[in-house]
């Protein structure tokens, strides 16, 4: 075989340099922002803005693949968390479907912040209706714009913190739309817990929380308990059991049905040590009730967590 002459040498180096970004593209995967209209938070008198935005992560296979449908995971953001978290493990999801052996999804990373920084995903009247955005304005208009699958047996929900808390509150209580859902460091109390553990709260946690419960009637703020004998006061307690707490009767509701749920809960990690103990009492109420689930301590990082845990869960369950 002949020498190769300097110009096909330079013609080869131009046309690997050309076709290289092309082949690394294909390995990776790809970040879309989509739009919501958020009907369900129309009238909110916060004023939070109906028109929402997702940002998807679309697996490697996706642009080639025009026809496929997804299995998805829906993961909804902890406190003051936006939709860019995402960036920050799109690499992390690169790698891991670079693994031939490792299903695909899709992942639409879900904001709940407001002008307080975080709605938990709950009724209110002050802050929106958002645990029925999530059932559905966002299902619906993400299935209408991405190709996913519009079975509840392919979609997973995942949560850390006030993420964490509104999977439990959605895979409990309505766990024919809720199959898969897994809550790490969830925002857990016990309802025994509530007095002593309100002084220990985060301040901005709790001022959210208390506009998502029990706002104001005219205003724009919500009110905190004092454990008085009131019956204004009783009340107020049980509107603050009702997302944080009340977990047997949210387990009542879930075994009305008795599904077979895919269940994984995380405890430890919180902003507040009661919320790690909250969430150690869950799992002890799930095992009293004998309600399988996977069950693990959580120390490292949300993203530590996301890459070794969540992942290795999700292609166990997604979708079989």
């Amino acid at each position: 075989m002949g020498k190769m002459t300097s110009t096909k040498i330079t013609y080869w180096l131009v046309a690997v340099c050309c076709y290289l970004p092309i082949f690394t593209l294909a390995e990776n995967g790809q970040l879309k922002t989509i739009p919501i209209q958020a009907q369900m938070l129309s009238g909110n008198r916060l004023g939070t803005d109906v028109k929402q935005e997702v940002m998807v992560y679309l697996p490697p296979s996706y642009r080639a693949k025009h026809t496929k449908i997804y299995p998805v995971m829906y993961w909804l953001l902890d406190f003051n968390q936006s939709i860019y978290e995402l960036r920050k493990i799109q690499p992390v999801l690169d790698k891991w479907f670079s693994q031939s052996n490792h299903s695909e999804f899709v992942l639409v990373a879900v904001s709940g912040t407001n002008d307080f920084g975080g709605s938990f995903y709950l009724n209110s009247s002050l802050t929106g209706d958002w645990q029925d955005y999530l059932l559905f304005d966002l299902q619906a208009q993400v299935q209408r714009q991405i190709r996913v699958s519009h079975s509840p047996n392919e979609a997973a929900w995942l949560g850390f913190g006030m993420g964490g808390l509104a999977v439990l509150n959605l895979g409990l209580q309505f766990p024919s739309n809720v199959q898969h859902f897994a809550a790490f460091s969830p925002m857990v109390l016990q309802n025994k817990q509530l007095k002593q553990s309100i002084s220990r709260i985060p301040r901005p946690i709790l001022n959210a929380y208390s506009a998502a419960v029990s706002p104001v009637e005219g205003e724009l703020y919500g009110q905190i308990p004092q454990f008085t004998d009131t019956e204004e006061d009783v009340s107020m307690q049980q509107a603050w059991y009702t997302g944080m707490g009340d977990w047997n009767n949210k387990l009542a509701i879930y075994f009305r049905e008795y599904p077979q749920s895919d269940i994984f809960l995380a405890c430890g990690g919180s902003v507040a040590a009661d919320f790690s103990q909250g969430c150690e009492g869950l799992h002890q109420l799930f095992n009293e009730h004998y309600l399988a689930h996977d069950f693990e301590n959580a120390t490292a990082s949300w993203q530590t967590q996301m890459e070794q845990v969540a992942l290795p869960w999700l292609q166990r369950n997604l979708g079989r």
